[in-house]
C-alpha cells in the first residue's frame, strides 16, 4: 500500500515537471501501476482468506501452484480451504 502511495507520487510529480497545459498541469496516471497494485491486494486477501502463503513474486507467475488457484477463484471455481482442512486436524 505504501509502496503503491509512492510510486503514484512519483509518477505525478514526474509528470507536473513535463506537461503544463494553460498553467495548469496536465495529470495522467498509468493504469497498469494500478491494476498492479490492485491484482496485488486481490491476491493478498486470497491467501488470507483460503490459508495459503502469500509471496507477491509469485503475481502473474503461471508455474506457481497458489496463483494458479488464484486464477481459478477468479473465474469462478471452487478452491480448496487450508483453513478448513487444519480445523479438521485439531
Amino acid at each position: 500500500m505504501v509502496l503503491r502511495f509512492y510510486i503514484t507520487q512519483l509518477n505525478l510529480i514526474n509528470k507536473l515537471k513535463s506537461e503544463v497545459k494553460m498553467g495548469k498541469p496536465a495529470i495522467k496516471v498509468n493504469s497498469q501501476y494500478n491494476k498492479i497494485f490492485d491484482d496485488l491486494e486481490k491476491y493478498l486477501q486470497f491467501c488470507r482468506t483460503y490459508g495459503y502463503v502469500y509471496d507477491e513474486r509469485d503475481l502473474y507467475k503461471e508455474k506457481s501452484f497458489v496463483y494458479r488457484l488464484f486464477t481459478k477463484y477468479l473465474n469462478g471455481k471452487d478452491v480448496k480451504d487450508n483453513w478448513e482442512i487444519d480445523a479438521k486436524s485439531v
